[in-house]
């Protein structure tokens, strides 16, 4: 009797123990307690290759977006490539491989994604470990593939900037009495120069905040900044295709992409090389492609740390659903509704708590007196006078002070003209709606630099577009308003296909 009893409670055990594995996890419950349901659908991550693990637990693991989505109730497998490649998986996800694919995976996946396959690959950046490439080289056989059909791929670099120079140590010594005369004496004789102190070099910096993302897609609808870790910058091809590539997000004008990431990993430093690096600007970071011919989704992001654990997921305090970045996770989920096309995924998450990076405060801008005079003068250049459909193509508008005195609180009047697209700005404070481009000051001498990037839209071939910006309202008197305006021209080339 007392064995049946022994047996009974531990089968009672089992199911308890069985039913809490299966209970959400404190943290899920009332962050994704009103998002749509994902029940139906399943989705398969590769591992095969040295991506991060949905099972992985640690800082560099996938488990906690994993665990996100199947709260949603989406069924999760692994994709197993020696087994036939599986005819249900609505939506592949490709966290990071270390190694490249083989013939037969690409090919796998290849022709998957031809059949109206959905993919999110987080392609981290190439490392190097011990003199070796370690990542999806551009040059790999899926990249290939991807840029010859799509125009678009993962370049070989690191997106950085230079940040400040570490501060040079203090030290003190404390010399006994004795020593100090003795050393007081030798000092005062001699007539050495003292060797000169090297300036110390600034630190890259590889983490960073992106804030420059697309106005006009889904996945980036409502986002603000997302964080990336040590990213890849993104190829696109800009030639005229049927199926263009969207750029969801972009780097800040101060970054470029290092190239020489084996002298990086080993010293630490990088130095911009002309040439060599990608150039400063506006570096893609995350990118979508849709064909609607054979309703392929693919979303590319440049960084496999956008979405792990301790990273793009981290969360304050420790394992809550306070995470830190939490417009990470909203991209992660606009994504996948889009990779899947269904309606956009909502999630709230509390506010996190402090963390050991110190939060910059802006410094207040103190407005001059009402009765200053200024002026204030506008000039405008285009990357590309010439652009073809589909292109992006930049302008800067820059803003001089000529003096005598600051002003504040200028805004530039701007209204994108038939044929162009906005995408991103830079600079100032620009509101799409209105169109109103606020700069909060200007002192005396000094000129700001104003960035639009735009895309030059379908149908446009053999026309002229005229872009101009006209200085609206400004906290000062401008005694000269003849140089208050400026616009530009382009005319969009027709493409000639040269035969062989």
């Amino acid at each position: 009797m007392r064995r049946k009893v022994l047996v009974m409670l531990i089968i009672g055990l089992c199911v308890i123990a069985a039913g809490m594995s299966y209970t959400p996890s404190a943290y899920a419950i009332p962050v994704l307690q009103d998002a749509p349901r994902l029940d139906g659908y399943k989705i398969y991550f590769t591992e095969a290759n040295g991506e991060a693990s949905r099972f992985d637990r640690t800082e560099n693991g996938l488990s906690r977006f994993a665990g996100l989505v199947r709260q949603m109730g989406a069924t999760l497998e692994t994709l197993e490539w020696r087994t036939d490649f599986p005819d249900d998986a609505d939506l592949i996800i490709i966290a990071g491989p270390t190694t490249d694919f083989n013939a037969d995976q690409t090919a796998r996946l290849w022709n998957y994604m031809s059949n109206g396959g959905k993919v999110l690959l987080l392609a981290d950046a190439v490392q190097n470990d011990r003199g070796r490439a370690r990542g999806l080289d551009v040059n790999s056989g899926l990249f290939q593939l991807t840029w010859i059909d799509m125009g678009l791929r993962a370049n070989n670099d690191l997106v950085l900037t230079e940040g400040f120079p570490l501060p040079e140590p203090v030290i003190v010594e404390v010399i006994p009495e004795a020593t100090a005369e003795a050393t007081a004496e030798v000092m005062d004789e001699a007539t050495a120069e003292p060797l000169p102190t090297l300036a110390p070099l600034p630190q890259p910096i590889v983490n960073f905040t992106a804030t420059e993302l697309s106005s006009d897609h889904p996945i980036t609808q409502g986002l603000s900044e997302l964080a990336f870790f040590a990213a890849r910058s993104i190829d696109i091809d800009l030639s005229v295709r049927d199926f263009p590539v969207e750029p969801l997000v972009f780097s800040d004008t101060d970054f470029y992409g290092e190239n020489n990431f084996p002298e990086y990993y080993e010293s630490g430093l990088a130095i911009y090389n002309i040439g060599e690096d990608i150039p400063q600007g506006f570096l893609p970071l995350a990118t979508a492609y849709e064909n609607t011919d054979t309703d392929l989704r693919f979303v590319l992001v440049g960084d496999r740390e956008f979405a792990t654990n301790g990273y793009g997921l981290q969360s304050s305090p420790p394992n809550t659903g306070s995470f830190i970045h939490a417009d990470n996770i909203r991209f992660l989920f606009n994504s996948i509704a889009w990779l899947l096309d269904i309606d956009p995924i909502e999630a709230n998450f509390p506010t996190p708590g402090p963390t050991a990076t110190a939060t910059v405060t802006p410094t207040p801008v103190v407005a001059g007196p009402p009765d200053t005079t200024s002026d204030l003068s506008l000039s405008l250049t285009v990357s590309n006078e010439r652009p073809v459909e589909g292109e992006l193509i930049l302008y800067e508008v820059t803003a001089a002070n000529n003096g005598p005195d600051p002003v504040t609180n200028v805004v530039l009047d701007t209204e994108l003209p038939n044929g162009l697209d906005y995408v991103l700005s830079e600079g100032g404070t620009y509101d799409g709606t209105t169109g109103a481009w606020t700069i909060d000051i200007l002192q005396p001498d000094e000129s700001l630099t104003l960035r639009m990037l735009t895309m030059v839209r379908r149908g446009t071939v053999g026309t002229e577009i005229v872009n101009g910006f006209t200085i609206a309202s400004m906290d000062s008197i401008d005694p000269d308003d003849s140089n208050n305006s400026a616009e530009i021209a382009v005319t969009v080339a027709r493409v000639v296909l040269e035969e062989e």
